[in-house]
């Protein structure tokens, strides 16, 4: 599935382009994008850890829903941060989960490309968003945008 993140301010001329592979425990997604930040992604999965509140810069994000309130959140910022979260409801408690691990990071020009062990989690919907950030400005890309960005929003979410 090719999807097209469209920017919710318009302050950049920069795009993004994804294309998600799934399988039953696999969730493959690519990011393609002139933006410079895409470029500072690490490779080695081994050398990522996780930390909190990675959407207030730079960071791609994929929400995984898994019925009509459940749904996890992965953030992925660069210089191998990354982060899951199981949330119960829209918008509710971020509580850390360790059910879909990151498995693989694969870096090319203007192109990363994550992969993912989703363990016993069967998503049938997603969101893919991206938070850009440069200088003073910051812009949200979403597949879809209500009124305001709200990533969390399942009505914006597609099928998988």
């Amino acid at each position: 599935m090719n999807l097209t993140l469209k920017s919710f301010y318009g302050l950049f001329k920069d795009t993004i382009k994804t294309e998600i592979i799934t399988s039953p425990r696999l969730f493959k997604i690519s990011f393609e994008t002139t933006f410079q930040f895409i470029n500072q992604f690490e490779t080695e999965v081994l050398n990522y850890r996780r930390k909190n509140n990675l959407w207030e810069n730079n960071c791609l994000e994929v929400f995984l829903a898994t019925n009509a309130e459940e749904y996890f959140e992965i953030n992925l910022a660069p210089e191998g941060l990354w982060n899951c979260y199981n949330l119960k409801s829209y918008r509710s408690e971020l509580i850390e989960s360790d059910i879909i691990r990151l498995v693989d990071v694969v870096k090319q020009k203007n192109k990363v490309v994550f992969s993912f062990d989703l363990g016993e989690v069967s998503p049938t919907k997603c969101n893919i968003t991206a938070i850009a950030k440069n200088d003073n400005l910051i812009d949200y890309f979403a597949i879809n945008h209500g009124k305001k960005p709200d990533f969390h929003c399942q009505k914006n979410f597609v099928d998988i």
